[in-house]
């Protein structure tokens, strides 16, 4: 299962941190073509959405997200996600994942 992500910051740039599972994303290359990056860190910028690509092959469990900022973590910035086994589903954090 692969679930797809959408990230945006509406007040300030934002760095976006996810253990255990590291997420795709598209970036452009040297020469502007679309190129799938692996990456488990990611800064997300003011008003500029970035959707991520988080497959879900070889774990299940749980696993934390957040971000750099520890103001910003102690005011909602750190997520808990549980991947279930085949049958059950994957739980998006709140404020912003889907």
């Amino acid at each position: 299962m692969t679930s797809v992500w959408t990230l945006n910051s509406k007040l300030v740039n934002h760095s976006f941190h996810i253990h255990v599972n590291p997420f795709q994303m598209m970036r452009k290359d040297s020469r502007g073509r679309d190129q799938v990056v692996w990456r488990d860190t990611l800064m997300v910028k003011q008003d500029e959405p970035v959707e991520i690509y988080s497959p879900y092959e070889d774990y299940i469990g749980r696993f934390v997200l957040h971000g750099h900022i520890l103001d910003h973590e102690d005011q909602g910035m750190m997520q808990l996600v549980e991947i279930e086994p085949e049958g059950g589903s994957a739980h998006a954090p709140h404020g912003g994942a889907r």
